[in-house]
């Protein structure tokens, strides 16, 4: 059996608890029975548990490297090792992994030989396995850490995964070894909602997630007001997630500038499951205005949602995902400017975009047939 081990889940938000569904029902699907592991620190929406859900795991957080004693490492240890020697599994994924889990998961395996023989696949997102989450200036730390220990992955079945192509390719540079590609998972359109319909025959723009800084909120202003002075205040309908006023990034005079623009829709704080997927539904363009250097390695799982309902993304250059939205077609891309990416808007409202999805569909469902094929 496979034990799905997702160790950052404290963090969790719906996206990282339907994470761990999906990937439990891909598995079953393919014939790989399996149940998963993790440690929930907030509530979260029943719908967004899989069945066979253990929440086992408690002494796994993804904290800044600051808060991490050795006392902390060698419970998580005692932690891992209790699921890792468990006769049930044979076979262990790792949804993400945090620099705890790298440290953790090698000591165990160096000290237990038994589990050279039982499969183990660690993906690694490019946000938490770093002493400074998300920070891509620290992601030496970990691949260090994964050279330094390179004969024990080597003498082990043990294989390594990422998000994104790019952050593969930098892996195995790095360490000189193959390195998987196991996109996010793309969430599966309801029925129920699929007709939905618009209320109006205005294009709709949105940015949909968690409202941050480093996700392109403050650059909503200038983009809306460019493409607002080009084309009216009625030609197009921004629908936007607004920031939480308790994040610390909160600014309320950025606030009530929003609140100005009449072509702005202000959408909740937080969605649920069913909003969310009628928000894309409803969507022509979806607005992924991350900053390039915090995402320089990792995926959007904005991007994959989009992805599930064929709704062109428009993004930077320079990230991972930018990267994919090239390679198969997902969107636009432009450079770092705030008015090329309005123009770029502008563009789009212009025309009819012929893309697909498709392609990046096919290309997934290959990597996860990989992947249960290791675990078969």
């Amino acid at each position: 059996m496979l034990a799905i081990i997702d160790p950052t889940c404290i963090l969790a938000t719906g996206h990282n608890i339907d994470a761990n569904r999906i990937f439990s029902e891909i598995f079953q699907k393919s014939g790989v029975e399996n149940e998963v592991h993790t440690c929930i620190g907030l509530q979260v929406e029943e719908e967004y548990l899989p069945a066979n859900f253990n929440k086992t795991l408690q002494h796994f957080y993804a904290l800044d490297g600051s808060s991490i004693t050795d006392n902390f490492f060698e419970a998580s240890e005692l932690d891992l090792q209790k699921i890792l020697l468990d006769s049930r599994y044979d076979s262990f994924f790792f949804l993400n992994a945090d620099l705890i889990t790298i440290k953790s998961l090698l000591t165990v395996l160096d000290k237990n030989d038994e589990l050279k023989q039982k499969k183990i696949c660690m993906r690694l997102i490019g946000v938490l396995e770093n002493h400074f989450p998300g920070d891509p200036a620290d992601i030496e730390t970990p691949l260090q850490l994964l050279k330094d220990n390179l004969n024990i992955i080597k003498d082990s079945n043990f294989i390594i995964a990422t998000e994104t192509q790019k952050y593969s390719q930098k892996i195995s540079g790095y360490l000189g070894v193959d390195v998987k590609v196991v996109p996010y998972p793309i969430r599966q359109t309801t029925d129920a909602i699929e007709s939905l319909n618009k209320a109006s025959d205005k294009k709709i723009i949105s940015m949909l997630g968690q409202a941050r800084g480093d996700k392109g909120y403050f650059r909503l202003l200038e983009i809306i007001t460019s493409v607002q002075d080009n084309l009216g205040h009625n030609a197009v309908e921004f629908r936007i997630q607004r920031m939480n006023p308790n994040f610390h990034e909160f600014d309320k005079n950025y606030e009530s500038e929003l609140e100005k623009m009449s072509s702005l829709v202000s959408l909740p704080v937080r969605l649920s499951a069913e909003q969310m997927v009628e928000e894309l539904i409803l969507t022509d363009l979806v607005m992924l205005p991350y900053c390039v250097e915090g995402y320089k390695y990792r995926g959007s799982a904005m991007l994959f949602d989009s992805i599930a309902y064929n709704k062109p993304i428009i993004t930077f250059d320079g990230s991972a995902f930018a990267e994919e939205v090239k390679a198969y077609d997902l969107g636009y891309v432009v450079s770092v400017s705030n008015q090329d990416f309005s123009q770029k808007i502008i563009q789009f409202l212009n025309e009819n975009w012929r893309g697909s999805s498709q392609k990046f569909v096919d290309f997934q469902h290959q990597t996860y047939e990989s992947l249960c094929d290791f675990f078969r």
